[in-house]
């Protein structure tokens, strides 16, 4: 069924409908996870603060091109 499928693609800035919810819970079952297997990240920074640290996105460390 998916044999031709060369490209998948995400909306991610509300044009197709209302993003934030499914991120933001999207963000929270991650960060329950780190809590779980990596607590020395959740015990140093909040959720909200993650969510604030726009050094951590990988839109950051990584340049656009590698996504294209």
């Amino acid at each position: 069924m998916f044999k031709n499928v060369r490209l998948i693609t995400f909306d991610l800035d509300d044009a197709l409908w209302p993003t934030k919810p499914v991120i933001m819970a999207a963000e929270q079952r991650v960060y329950d996870w780190l809590g779980q297997n990596a607590p020395g990240i959740t015990d140093s920074l909040s959720i909200h603060a993650m969510r604030g640290r726009a050094d951590l996105c990988l839109f950051n460390l990584y340049p656009l091109q590698v996504y294209l």
